[in-house]
């Protein structure tokens, strides 16, 4: 949803009272931005003290607020450009970090499917995005709406992301039970098994004395 904020802002400056010049310069904020934004997180993210999930998960939440609370900016040309700044730089961390927090979290080897998969959902988000902006704008009037829930959506995407870590532990506590469930049920006792270990090991000990 950040192409239908980057395509509704300079009209919605514009319908706030913006000349059309000054509405044009939101457009270069963002893409000024957004260039840094991938510097700076890029940069961020190679130094071994920072968490790079932690780091992508704040960075979509903040340009989700910011853009929900953007309708509060009213025709204020200056805050615009503060906002158009903030978006530019924070949404800048999903380019530079998505593949890389892939790979974090999946591993190389599942980086090109969950990529792609990835992809395809961000394609239909983009394919219904504006026309979804558009029909709320025919129906009020306004992008303001609109505006909050992108801002939604897209702080919804990294807040829910601080709860993988929660996630993964549970998994990781759950994976051996459910192995050694397993096994038993293959009739592989743990501590058999263990105990069998031990006496070939001994047998082969023996074996070389």
């Amino acid at each position: 949803f950040y192409v239908t904020n980057i395509s509704c802002v300079l009209r919605r400056a514009k319908l706030a009272g913006v000349e059309d010049s000054k509405a044009a310069l939101l457009l270069s904020v963002i893409g000024i931005a957004n260039t840094a934004g991938r510097v700076i997180f890029g940069f961020l993210a190679d130094q071994k003290w920072v968490n790079r999930l932690v780091l992508y998960n704040t960075a979509l939440t903040i340009c989700g607020v910011a853009t929900a609370c953007s309708p509060l900016i009213g025709g204020e040309y200056g805050l615009l450009v503060a906002y158009a700044a903030i978006f530019g730089i924070f949404i800048g961390v999903y380019v530079s970090l998505t593949s890389i927090v892939l790979v974090d979290l999946l591993g190389l080897e599942h980086l090109t499917n969950s990529f792609g998969l990835l992809l395809l959902f961000q394609g239909a988000a983009t394919f219904v995005g504006p026309p979804i902006a558009g029909w709320i704008y025919d129906g009020t009037g306004s992008y303001d709406i609109s505006f909050i829930l992108m801002g939604a959506l897209i702080a919804f995407s990294g807040a829910m992301l601080f709860f993988l870590p929660c996630v993964e532990r549970y998994y990781e506590r759950r994976l051996p039970k459910e192995t050694i469930v397993h096994d038993m049920e293959l009739g592989k006792h743990p501590v058999i098994e263990e105990e069998r270990e031990l006496v070939d090991h001994e047998k082969i000990l023996h074996s070389h004395a």
